[in-house]
């Protein structure tokens, strides 16, 4: 609404200070979402030191906690393809830094068999969010 307002004659009704105030809500309403939805799935991949059979089990309540909300997730819909982009591609530099720093520092303790997907898996997952077509990460919905 935001952008439709900035280009028309809508601009000089409301004024500047409603779009830079209506633009920042969109940004913190992002913001909060990343917290509720990836902090507790990212505390999943901290440092913290751990026995293999810890990291083993955090690494695979991750893949559930992610499959959990990429099963939900692909199924809403952000009709703005701008936001829908920008929720995307910060969502994906979070989770995907997290999960390479982690794998990459717990590899050998993990074992090649507790590593389901690559982090480029990950990022293409992540690209199908907000798209409205539930999927699943098991089966042959994915594209």
């Amino acid at each position: 609404m935001t952008r439709k307002v900035d280009g028309s004659e809508l601009r000089t009704i409301l004024g500047e200070e409603w779009i830079r105030k209506n633009t920042l809500k969109i940004q913190q309403h992002a913001m909060s979402y990343e917290r509720a939805t990836w902090s507790s799935i990212l505390s999943l991949l901290s440092s913290a030191s751990s026995t293999k059979s810890l990291l083993r089990q955090r690494i695979q309540n991750f893949y559930v906690a992610f499959r959990e909300v990429y099963n939900r997730q692909t199924g809403w819909v952000i009709p703005d393809a701008e936001l829908r982009n920008d929720l995307q591609i910060s969502t994906s530099i979070k989770v995907i830094l997290a999960y390479r720093a982690f794998v990459r520092r717990r590899r050998v303790d993990l074992g090649y068999k507790n590593i389901k997907y690559s982090a480029e898996d990950l990022e293409n997952f992540l690209l199908d969010l907000f798209e409205g077509s539930p999927r699943s990460l098991h089966g042959d919905q994915r594209k």
